[in-house]
């Protein structure tokens, strides 16, 4: 039963004024959280979203994941061309093949995209979490409410049975 941290659209298009804030915090959250995975040699999994009518899509800037992430050489990464990361991509075939069980999400947007691919993977029967303080909004209201619902792990908790 292997252990994967899975980030969600920390994109340079999501990155603006509304939400440049929150996923600011979230970043310190995830980098922890990406160097943990690492060190315990667990997997770290990268989720890009696309949409060419909008010219979200490889070789656009905007595609990008923001330069205080940096996704490794040998991580995986995932697009997805709809909310929920799991719907027409390789992620369930990948976490499969891999025995990855137990699931921690960050990411943006808090109440879509996290929430969806979250949803996706408890559908799905994986254990499913998100990471306390990893995942933003562009809305503080929508995050609060996002918070409730669902398992939350601190960085300290998801390795502390090892």
């Amino acid at each position: 039963m292997g252990k994967a941290l899975i980030v969600v659209d920390m994109q340079k298009q999501f990155y603006t004024e509304k939400s440049k804030e929150m996923m600011d915090k979230a970043v310190e959250t995830i980098n922890k959280a990406v160097g943990l995975f690492r060190s315990k040699h667990q997997r770290v999994i990268w989720i890009q979203h696309e949409n060419k009518k909008t010219n979200l899509y490889a070789g656009q800037r905007d595609f990008e994941i923001i330069d205080s992430l940096l996704p490794g050489q040998n991580e995986k990464i995932i697009i997805k061309t709809r909310g929920n990361g799991f719907l027409g991509t390789e992620l369930g075939d990948y976490l499969n093949k891999n025995a990855l069980t137990e699931l921690y999400f960050c990411g943006y947007a808090a109440e879509a995209c996290v929430n969806k691919t979250y949803n996706g993977g408890k559908d799905l029967g994986y254990s499913v979490h998100k990471l306390r303080n990893g995942i933003a909004s562009g809305s503080k209201f929508n995050s609060r409410v996002f918070e409730m619902i669902g398992d939350y792990s601190t960085i300290d908790e998801v390795f502390q049975e090892q």
